[in-house]
């Protein structure tokens, strides 16, 4: 970003002390240079190249996110008021410019993948890719992925203290913004709310077979004879003892995709089992009659989103176009039978 500034004789941190920030044109351009630079060097393209781009410019926009935080904390009074109002219009403008990767990485997994996925990572799977001294854990981390929806970050940063294995069984979702606690160099984030997600098991009681419980009940067993899982309060560590670094989870799903073919043609990610959780729970709100503001607010809450969030409507839009296509589909098949009886 910085080069491509200075490559057009423009000082990008005087824009930003001075709130001008980038123009319209500037950041469409800036956004072309990233497509232009992926194309040249790389060979993916569609879907790859715009999650990419995408990505890049997240990237960018949590920086310009946070220095123009710093200006802002410089500044009082009207001059405070005034660049807080040009700073919240101008990081506006650059989310609505960001784009949205397509293909396989947005969507969720089909009734039959999710079939498919729970019966792999099992640990006694005959196709389960995993090493058996990480199986457990793979399988514990994987299955709050499925049934909880939560973030890769929000997983990874998960304390013991955080699970609780009782009458009322759930994990709790917590920021903890610069956790001097946490050795990562690139420390994992739990970006939006926290919140108490509740495990569901067969009964009140805590045994090895039961549920979701169950699953976290067997991990923590083997999770103690971990080196340094004693010195560790986070819950999900590498087979050194660490803290499970980002990357780590990243290649668990590489792991995945090279295993299973169908994971691959799907792309599965965490954000897709994410997709999944969150189709899955609009479904339910359908089957239980639950209305729109009410379902908005439970989804709001579930995935940790703001109280007035509208990112729910992405997954309603998703579902109001497979349903209009079904709908057409339908009518399609009403219209020939009338031709083939003609």
């Amino acid at each position: 970003m910085y080069s491509w500034f200075e490559a057009l004789g423009l000082d990008l941190d005087e824009r930003v002390r001075t709130a001008n920030f980038l123009y319209e044109h500037e950041a469409l351009g800036l956004l072309e240079e990233f497509r232009s630079r992926h194309r040249t060097n790389s060979v993916h393209r569609g879907e790859v190249l715009a999650s990419t781009t995408s990505a890049d410019f997240q990237v960018i926009i949590g920086y310009l996110d946070w220095w123009s935080g710093v200006q802002l904390s410089r500044r009082t009074g009207e001059m405070a008021r005034h660049y807080h109002l040009k700073r919240d219009h101008f990081l506006k403008r650059m989310k609505a410019l960001r784009p949205r990767g397509k293909g396989g990485q947005g969507r969720s997994l089909s009734p039959g993948l999710r079939s498919r996925f729970l019966e792999v990572i099992r640990p006694d799977s005959s196709e389960n890719p995993f090493s058996h001294d990480v199986r457990e854990r793979n399988y514990a981390l994987l299955l709050l992925f499925f049934f909880t929806g939560i973030r890769r970050g929000e997983a990874l940063k998960l304390r013991t203290s955080d699970l609780v294995l009782a009458r009322n069984n759930y994990i709790q979702v917590v920021r903890r913004p610069d956790d001097p606690e946490d050795p990562r160099l690139i420390e994992p984030e739990v970006k939006t709310n926290g919140r108490l997600i509740p495990l569901e098991g067969f009964g009140t009681a805590i045994s090895e077979d039961a549920g979701l419980p169950g699953v976290m009940w067997r991990f923590l067993k083997a999770r103690s004879a971990s080196p340094g899982a004693w010195q560790s309060p986070f819950l999900f560590l590498s087979r050194g003892g660490q803290p499970m670094a980002l990357n780590s989870v990243n290649a668990l799903f590489a792991t995945l995709r090279r295993a299973i073919p169908e994971f691959r043609e799907s792309r599965l990610t965490p954000h897709t089992l994410r997709h999944t959780y969150t189709e899955c729970l609009m479904d339910f709100f359908d089957a239980r009659g639950i209305g729109d503001e009410d379902a908005k607010r439970y989804l709001n809450y579930l995935n940790g989103w703001s109280k007035t969030s509208d990112t729910g409507n992405r997954y309603a839009d998703r579902r109001i176009e497979a349903m209009a296509q079904s709908v057409c589909r339908e009518m399609q098949k009403k219209f020939l039978s009338i031709v083939e009886s003609e």
